[in-house]
């Protein structure tokens, strides 16, 4: 509809701020911390992210939404706190984690001194998360038109990282 008609309706933006704002970083993290971490304290990330999800969802999909504030701004849940706190939650959590597992497996790299372009990829990585959690900061706090550059750039920093693997 938004491609028709040129502005999102208020179920478009519940899901790209259920989906956006809320659950992807942290369940990337969730990812992260099978990979990094030991499993009772994946296992325990993943039941943390669930929950999560369930309670994000509800209160999204009951909250009001001013979308004239959601499309100038970005906070349309102004007049729903929890909703915004989610985020904050989310976001914030799954960023320290996948920042956090970045940094750790650059150290790990690091240490096996036959890995420095591995350790080098990561570190390239925990700066494309940091990258993108800005925008998303910097948004939340009130600044508009952050972050879609911001996420570009660090997702394309991320991205780089990855390749260097390769």
């Amino acid at each position: 509809l938004a491609a028709r008609t040129g502005t999102a309706t208020e179920d478009e933006y519940r899901l790209f701020y259920l989906f956006g704002a809320i659950l992807n970083v942290a369940w990337l993290a969730v990812g992260t911390l099978y990979v990094a971490a030991r499993r009772s304290i994946a296992d325990a990330g993943f039941v943390f992210v669930y929950l999560l999800s369930v309670v994000a969802t509800l209160v999204v999909f009951t909250s009001p939404v001013d979308l004239g504030a959601a499309l100038d701004t970005g906070k349309g849940f102004d007049r729903a706190p929890l909703a915004r706190i989610l985020a904050g939650v989310g976001s914030g959590l799954g960023t320290v984690v996948l920042f956090g597992g970045a940094l750790r497996s650059a150290w790990v790299f690091l240490r096996r001194r036959h890995n420095g372009r591995r350790a080098l990829a990561n570190a390239i990585i925990a700066v494309g998360v940091l990258i993108v959690a800005a925008g998303g900061t910097a948004t939340f706090t009130g600044a508009s038109g952050l972050v879609d550059v911001t996420n570009l750039v660090g997702v394309s920093v991320m991205f780089a990282g990855f390749l260097l693997v390769r």
